[in-house]
């Protein structure tokens, strides 16, 4: 090691890592040059801030060194040095730079000692689906989230201005303007758990074990309540979970004695866990909790490079503040990775960049316990010298790495090549990590890096609502036991649904919710989801406009709807309290999330009538049978692809295909839309559902246009269209950053949908796209049943027939929905004739048909209806089978 000419400190540090005893040391001078220390003394530090001297005597001891540049010259101590970092001090030196070789003699400490951190409550590190509660007063304003330290009460304020008589007079009224504030809070700063919990509890699961070595709390910010003692729980799984003791005894932890102070309370013995339960036993007002952690997370059984370097991690996955152009992008900072003629071997960050930092998200839980990096593989030299790190969970709040309360700077590289290890005194847990350079050599930071540690296995996934609000689940996925209206049926259950009234024909379009019959007593509400779902969260509502709304509920599941299972908990079928009027949205995660394709929700009890609005939240299941699913091989025909607009001919969307080439006598083909269309999308119609896995894109061949960033939304109608998102927003996918690269995209949850939309938002002079997706394809019998044609007159009067008729104005003709009688010639119905004791009403498709479902009316112009009936079928006309469900007639 040689020191710089200008230095005026002039010192040499080496950090163990970990506590070290400290015997000797060896020195030796430069190796090549006639450079030497003559003499030193020693500091020695176990935070790396504080430093003390060593010294005999009460004096500083200064150690006579070298006295020549190869001859190594042994220092053993007075006394043992039990240290962390250890710094050599030169007194006196033999040529213009200060220089030095050395070793140091001792041993590592074994030690269970560590310098506890905040787990990530605060941070967000660890996020909202990590936190489970017994119960809250408001999911929005005082659910689990809520519960973080320091967080703080926000409300919002709305004012009305109304404008008031106050006195008449001949020529004038005289009116004021009379304002109202209504103040309403966000959230209430904390989380609070409902007023009717008399054994409220808070959770938190790590995903992975942590040592928990100390907890800090905080009352209500928003009011006088807090917690005045609590117990703990924890274990390895939520459902086994054990009572903290200290001697035998369950150790009750006094807690908070206001809102707003916060209380620290060590544990010894620490705990190590994966769930951490907090049982609040007393409290003020009511049970209200902010709350963070400190100690540690769990290191890995097998260490091993994630995946720059051999290309586990995608490019897609590669992100950065900014790139000085696409040759240097950030996908390029892998380790070892050489200059070719497409890109200059590294990342390279813009000259502009004063803030530079380089992300890698994982897709998934990581640990983290090394750095490697390497400067840009370049004809010049350019590398980072320091950086420091920082990491999350859910790519926006970051939590920087810190040592003993200081952001910790890692000295990094000093030449282009040398690669450069960090190991880490603490595990990063994360699915996201930012390198941030803070000093480097040349115009701009430029690196290297690989990361060292260990994936974690998941057996969680975030929450995504399934469709009913959106509709990409459709009317004909969802049915129900009855419905008192037409106008009231399964298809009106979706959450978020609005009551609608045309004020023009005084008719109601759609009542605000699925309304049961008033004499259904075992009601019902079911979503076929055509293929396996996880359902780890409902959310309910009333009837919108009414006075309607189920007050409790169960669920039954299965994988064929003839045979559903009940929801239990703990053996016992579990009743769901749900809504107290009609527009509270009420949420339940469920303790135990189960796979099935079938779910009905059963009402148990309710306000007025069985009405009800309703979400699932969870996941569609993948298989292990994902393929292209043909823009490249064209069993995508062109007709199945669309798109916002088009440039021209050679530019339209079917030719937005991965690896299309260029139609002869144009430089270049792909999709490109009009210069002037703000909101391009490309659209892909499979006419079918299929599940996609992953998605490919390129940009334009022959030119430099391509897509930067995009959004991707699905659906299964082609009109209305859900977001790909992840933590709430809209997930922005990074796409290309040349035009020939193929740059893929491993979708966390698969999509499961007809239509697939990409939607550019952000380009390289001009949108530019050729793309592919992976999946597979759903085999379904009938993906978007129609009406066949009765009300539309589709099926004409031939193809209907009768046992019989009233007179010939009730004819089977008349047998058509929302039919209106006509005045001496037709009746709003078909009738029977009165003697008709086995009464049947027949359709012709003249082809086979599939159906899928039957909607009946009574007669139109009187109070005439049938209230049951069976259905038989047949191929020939002839020979007719009745439809029967579990082996009884229908």
């Amino acid at each position: 090691a040689q020191l710089a000419v200008d230095d005026n400190e002039k010192w040499f540090q080496v950090d163990f890592l970990k506590w070290t005893k400290v015997t000797a040391s060896k020195t030796q001078g430069h190796g090549d040059d006639n450079f030497y220390i003559k003499t030193f003394f020693m500091q020695y530090s176990s935070d790396g801030i504080n430093f003390r001297k060593h010294k005999e005597y009460g004096r500083t001891k200064v150690y006579p060194a070298n006295y020549d540049q190869t001859t190594i010259v042994e220092q053993r101590l007075d006394r043992v040095l039990l240290v962390r970092f250890l710094r050599i001090i030169p007194q006196e030196w033999i040529g213009s730079r200060v220089s030095i070789r050395m070793e140091f003699l001792g041993s590592y400490v074994d030690t269970d000692w560590f310098d506890p951190v905040a787990l990530g409550m605060e941070s967000s590190l660890i996020v909202d689906s990590q936190l489970a509660v017994s119960s809250f007063n408001d999911s929005k304003t005082s659910g689990p989230g809520q519960a973080r330290l320091n967080v703080n009460a926000t409300t919002q304020s709305i004012s009305t201005t109304i404008l008031h008589i106050t006195a008449y007079n001949a020529t004038m009224n005289v009116t004021t303007n009379i304002t109202t504030v209504k103040t309403s809070y966000v959230r209430h700063g904390g989380w609070i758990a409902a007023g009717d919990d008399s054994d409220p509890w808070f959770q938190v699961d790590f995903r992975t074990n942590v040592t928990v070595t100390a907890l800090v709390t905080q009352g209500l910010d928003s009011g006088i309540a807090w917690v005045t003692k609590y117990t703990l729980a924890y274990g390895y799984d939520k459902d086994d979970l054990q009572d903290y003791n200290v001697d035998g005894e369950i150790k009750v932890f006094s807690a908070n004695y206001n809102a707003s102070t916060s209380v620290r309370r060590d544990l010894y013995p620490y705990l190590i866990a994966r769930f951490v339960r907090i049982k609040p036993k007393i409290w003020i007002e009511y049970c209200a909790l902010r709350i963070e952690f400190y100690g540690r997370y769990e290191g890995c059984e097998n260490v091993t490079p994630l995946g720059m370097e051999n290309g586990t991690i995608l490019h897609s996955q590669v992100t950065a503040s900014s790139t000085d152009n696409y040759k240097n992008s950030p996908p390029l900072a892998r380790l070892n990775l050489q200059e070719t003629s497409t890109h200059e071997g590294g990342w390279f960050a813009a000259g502009d960049d004063l803030y530079p930092w380089l992300q890698v998200d994982f897709l998934q839980y990581a640990k983290v316990t090394a750095i490697i990096t390497q400067g840009r593989q370049m004809s010049t030299a350019n590398f980072v010298h320091e950086f420091t790190v920082s990491y999350g969970n859910n790519n926006k709040d970051f939590q920087q790495y810190d040592e003993f309360g200081i952001v910790k700077v890692f000295t990094a590289n000093y030449d282009k090549e040398t690669t450069v290890k960090q190991r880490l005194t603490r595990v990063i847990y994360a699915r996201f990590i930012r390198l941030k350079p803070t000093q480097w050599e040349s115009s701009a930071a430029g690196m290297r890096a690989e990361l060292v540690g260990c994936y974690v296995e998941r057996d969680w996934f975030e929450l995504w609502p399934l469709g009913m609000e959106s509709r990409v689940v459709l009317d004909f996925q969802l049915s129900a036991s009855s419905s008192k209206y037409s106008l009231s049926g399964a298809d009106k259950g979706r959450l978020n649904l609005n009551y609608t009234f045309n004020t023009t024909t005084s008719e109601i379009e759609a009542y605000g919710g699925w309304i049961a019959a008033d004499d259904d007593s075992v009601p019902w509400f079911q979503v076929n989801f055509i293929t396996n779902v996880t359902i780890s969260g409902i959310a309910t509502q009333g009837e919108d406009e009414g006075e309607a709304w189920v007050t409790s509920y169960e669920i039954s599941y299965g994988y064929s709807k003839n045979s559903l299972q009940d929801y239990q908990v703990d053996g016992q079928v579990k009743v769901f309290s749900a809504n107290i009027d009609q527009n509270s949205t009420v949420t339940h995660d469920l303790q135990r999330p189960f796979v099935a394709r079938y779910i009905q929700v059963k009402p148990k009890s309710w306000n007025s009538r069985c009405g009800m609005r309703v979400e699932f939240y969870g996941r569609f299941e993948d298989q292990d049978n994902s393929t292209y699913l043909g823009m490249t091989s064209g069993l995508i025909r062109d007709g199945q692809i669309t798109a916002s607009s088009q440039y021209d001919w050679p530019h339209r969307a079917a030719v937005g295909r991965l690896n299309f080439a260029p139609i002869p006598g144009n430089a270049w083909n792909g999709w490109r839309p009009l210069d002037a269309d703000m909101n391009p999308w490309f659209q892909v119609d499979f006419e079918t559902f299929a599940t996609v896995t992953s998605i490919r894109t390129q940009g334009l061949s022959g030119s430099d246009y391509w897509v930067k960033t995009f959004i991707v939304s699905f659906g299964n109608d082609g009109i209305n269209f859900q977001d790909y998102i992840e933590f709430g927003m809209p997930k922005v996918f990074i796409g290309n950053y040349g035009k020939i690269i193929i740059i893929r995209q491993r979708l966390l949850n698969v999509i499961f949908a007809r239509f697939v939309r990409l939607k550019p938002t952000d380009e390289e002079t001009y949108v530019g796209l050729r793309v592919e997706f992976n999946g597979y394809y759903i085999e379904y019998d009938c993906v978007d049943p129609i009406p066949l044609g009765l009300e539309r007159n589709l099926i004409a009067n031939s193809q209907l027939k009768s046992s019989s008729e009233k007179d010939e104005t009730t004819r089977a003709t008349n047998a058509r929905l929302r039919l209106k009688p006509v005045d001496g010639e037709r009746v709003g119905a078909w009738i029977a004739s009165a003697d008709d004791g086995n009464p049947w009403l027949e359709v012709d498709f003249k082809s086979n048909a599939t159906v899928r479902g039957i909607t009946t009316q009574g007669r139109y112009d009187e109070a005439e209806w049938v209230t049951s009936y069976e259905v038989s079928y047949s191929i020939d006309g002839i020979t007719f089978d009745t439809y029967e469900e579990n082996g009884q007639v229908k």
